[in-house]
């Protein structure tokens, strides 16, 4: 059902928004590595999800194709926000309808498109208001990320997360490490080292594992 003009959004994970953080970061030099990735997260989801007790972590794609835009929504709805989100969930119906016929016609195929039902997040609004356990993205993104106020959320929850307890363990990934070289090598750092600056972590730290 359409949201209306003056109603309310609540995204995907608000049942655990208390403890949302990004428990693992990882990072691929291209999206078409994220794309293999995250078919491979998605298998291993659907696995472990079930119908019972629902996701047993969330995941997510954050990269220039997601879903969602530079926007966040609001608390209450004008006609304009509505319609964002309308077309948006439109989207994600598709998607949903989509994966359910693959799955039926040949099951082996499952885990190449998107379901939202296995802990999934498909829209950027999702993963900035509760963020997911991994998630999944390019350098380029994440610099992005860094330096504009949208996604700040995403970094505060995860360092407030981390603040909790000296237990909670922050994992990055790090693939294709070796090509990193000379000026992109530095960008690269540069990147991490404001990403960990954000988080509250130092390079030596207990909470801090790298792969």
């Amino acid at each position: 059902e359409d949201l209306k003009r003056g109603g309310s959004w609540s995204g995907y994970r608000a049942q655990s928004a208390d403890d949302a953080a990004v428990r693992a970061l990882l990072i691929y030099p291209t999206n078409a590595l994220v794309e293999d990735q995250i078919t491979r997260l998605r298998k291993a989801a659907q696995i472990a999800s079930s119908a019972d007790s629902g996701p047993l972590f969330y995941f997510g794609r954050y990269t220039g194709a997601t879903l969602g835009g530079v926007y966040s929504p609001p608390s209450k709805l004008t006609a304009a926000d509505c319609k964002k989100i309308n077309e948006v969930a439109r989207e994600l119906r598709a998607i949903e309808k989509e994966s359910h016929n693959v799955k039926n016609e040949d099951s082996d195929k499952g885990d190449l498109f998107s379901d939202p039902l296995c802990g999934e997040m498909l829209t950027r609004w999702d993963m900035v208001a509760t963020p997911p356990d991994i998630l999944i993205t390019n350098t380029s993104m994440l610099n992005v990320m860094l330096m504009r106020s949208l996604e700040e959320r995403v970094f505060e929850k995860t360092r407030s997360w981390l603040e909790k307890s000296e237990s909670n363990q922050f994992t990055l990934v790090i693939d294709e490490l070796h090509s990193y070289r000379g000026t992109q090598g530095t960008e690269v750092s540069m990147v991490i080292r404001n990403l960990l600056d954000r988080l509250g972590l130092e390079p030596g730290s207990r909470q801090l594992r790298c792969l």
